[in-house]
């Protein structure tokens, strides 16, 4: 997802992306995100200050929500955020 960087994880149950590229708080991208794609994800802020500038996105679901979630994130940004393209 353009706008997103992530480092590949090595058995984590999730992702940590880095999203300071939409110049918003995690909280305020997160609740975002919630009320345009109807997904849930966590504030990097909720844990602590260097949280900041991060989403934490839980691989606690089915591989077919998390490609659904994915996809939905993906389009949403594309169309809100052509500039990062």
């Amino acid at each position: 997802i353009p706008g997103f960087t992530c480092l590949k994880t090595e058995g984590a149950f999730y992702a940590f992306p880095n999203i300071q590229a939409f110049n918003k708080s995690s909280e305020a991208f997160a609740m975002e995100l919630l009320e345009n794609t109807h997904v849930a994800i966590t504030p990097g802020s909720a844990f602590g200050s260097m949280g900041e500038g991060y989403l934490r996105i839980s691989f606690a679901q089915s591989t077919e929500d998390l490609k659904e979630a994915i996809s939905r994130i993906g389009e949403y940004v594309a169309r809100a955020y052509p500039e990062l393209q």
